[in-house]
């Protein structure tokens, strides 16, 4: 019997510093069942992210508010790495985010390490091959998708994986924070592309060694 495959969903919101101030990582299957998540406000950062150009959008989407009722906790970058040391050893999952370079240069600026992590997989440039330039997209879109611009600040949806997610018949409306993001964005799009019969095709044409790899990159 195959062993089973997980995937960790990983995704930040930065400071005006480009600092990681809200992280999450979903661990799921390819069906989209959670087995662990994790999502805190790292405490290095939250001073920052209460400063002056970002105090709008962490009291737009009360952060305040998450940390005084639990649905955020306050932890500390080596409580951030303790937990993924520990999810990454038990279920030795492919790290997986929509816009996977910018998360990861986020996390080394704030010393999150995801550095010993394996396979890695940037879903957005995987879009690209199987979703992005099928015909039933680009009639359902009717946009030039190869023209969006995956960098993008924090405040909005990728105008693509908002399409995506109309695309894969779910609500798009998603409320911007860490966990969210992950959970009721990316989530969804993944269970889509995984079980397409290119997903395995398209990521394992990649060695990994490259950055400018479509699919993995280390």
């Amino acid at each position: 019997m195959a062993k089973k495959k997980y995937y960790a969903i990983l995704e930040t919101v930065a400071t005006n510093k480009d600092m990681v101030a809200d992280i999450a990582i979903i661990i799921c299957d390819r069906q989209g069942a959670i087995f662990n998540q994790f999502a805190v406000v790292v405490k290095e950062c939250y001073g920052d992210f209460l400063s002056q150009n970002d105090l709008a959008y962490a009291d737009s989407y009360d952060y305040a508010g998450k940390l005084n009722s639990g649905r955020r906790m306050l932890a500390s970058v080596v409580a951030v790495n303790h937990w993924i040391g520990q999810a990454f050893a038990k279920y030795n999952p492919e790290l997986i985010s929509w816009d996977l370079a910018l998360h990861l240069d986020r996390c080394e600026k704030t010393g999150i390490g995801l550095g010993v992590v394996g396979a890695r997989i940037c879903l957005r440039k995987v879009a690209q091959n199987i979703l992005f330039n099928s015909k039933k997209f680009l009639k359902f879109s009717g946009l030039d998708v190869n023209s969006h611009d995956s960098m993008i600040s924090d405040d909005c949806l990728l105008p693509d994986l908002k399409k995506a997610l109309e695309f894969v018949s779910v609500e798009s409306k998603v409320e911007f924070t860490a966990l969210e993001k992950a959970r009721d964005a990316v989530m969804p799009v993944l269970s889509s592309l995984v079980n397409n019969k290119s997903w395995r095709k398209v990521v394992s044409q990649y060695d990994g060694r490259s950055t400018n790899d479509v699919g993995c990159v280390t």
